[in-house]
């Protein structure tokens, strides 16, 4: 893993890089990230953790990450039907059973009448995730621009690979699993590849078997017909920001500028603190304002060969 210095959040959420992650991980604070996570259903995160909850250092399901990815991609909304059990932390539960009914046709459940929506996340910082995930530029150290990409598609995609604990033992560096996710508003499929025995795996990367499954699937379900884009929602916008300095008013350390989107509300509010006498803001010329977020990282077409 080579060093990147000063990185932008576009980047390292894009190029999977554990660092960053650990880091934000520390500055929310892992309890609030895991009281999050509880609302959203992760119901077996009842531990003590540290940081390392950023980057695959806890145990979780396929149907919870599939679940969690869910509300990514219908906006920061959940949908299902009420819990069956009392005293849940999930406002609602996955809907697996549609109708049942007896041998004379007679219904004896629906879930028509009990499904339920309600926002779990705000719109804007959902699609502002949702932003990097579909990005090709924000791939590039880690698997090659647009190495995750599905062809004729607009899909969020992320990939996990686990290794196991043996710093000095004859499993060291091995890979232990993989997993890939990719949602568009329509659909989200997600993919596991590993040993039922916990062995590890030879050979094998995120994008070796897991990644190309889930794009596969992905493929055979639109069957050559269009996927929903994500639709910005009215509370972002697009600005230009110095970097690597984060100014919005340029100075010393402006290296480059890069246009990417921000949260109207809170770019207003930098805007105030970063204008108090630094300077005028930014200007970025027309032609450039409707152009995809640039990857400031870009050093290389990256490994392609997917290991996070």
């Amino acid at each position: 893993h080579n060093f990147q210095g000063t990185i932008t959040l576009r980047s390292a959420l894009g190029n999977s890089l554990n660092v960053p992650a650990f880091k934000v991980a520390q500055a929310i604070g892992v309890p609030d990230i895991v009281r999050f996570a509880r609302q959203l259903g992760f119901d077996t995160l009842t531990g003590s953790y540290g940081p390392a909850i950023a980057i695959g250092g806890v145990d979780l399901t396929q149907l919870d990450l599939t679940h969690g990815y869910s509300f990514l991609a219908a906006g920061g909304v959940m949908r299902g039907r009420p819990s069956f059990e009392t005293g849940s932390d999930l406002p609602l539960e996955p809907i697996s059973i549609l109708r049942v009914a007896d041998r004379s046709g007679r219904v004896l459940y629906d879930v028509g009448s009990q499904r339920r929506e309600v926002r779990v996340a705000p719109a804007a910082e959902t699609f502002l995730v949702n932003s990097i995930l579909t990005d090709p530029n924000a791939q590039c150290l880690t698997f090659g621009c647009g190495g995750l990409a599905i062809p004729g598609h607009q899909v969020a995609v992320k990939t996990g690979t686990s290794e196991p604990y043996d710093p000095n033992g004859p499993d060291r560096g091995k890979i232990g699993e993989t997993w890939a996710f990719g949602y568009t508003p329509d659909i989200v499929v997600s993919v596991w590849a590993g040993n039922a025995d916990n062995a590890p795996l030879t050979n094998i990367l995120s994008t070796t078997i897991a990644f190309r499954a889930m794009r596969d699937i992905l493929l055979a379900y639109f069957d050559g017909k269009p996927s929903t884009p994500f639709q910005p929602p009215p509370d972002v916008i697009r600005a230009p920001v110095c970097f690597p300095s984060g100014s919005f008013s340029g100075g010393k350390r402006c290296s480059s500028i890069i246009v990417d989107w921000f949260v109207r509300s809170r770019l207003d509010n930098l805007l105030g603190f970063d204008n108090g006498g630094a300077g005028a803001p930014i200007g970025v010329r027309p032609d450039d304002a409707d152009k995809p977020p640039k990857d400031t990282n870009r050093r290389g077409r990256g490994n392609g060969r997917g290991r996070d």
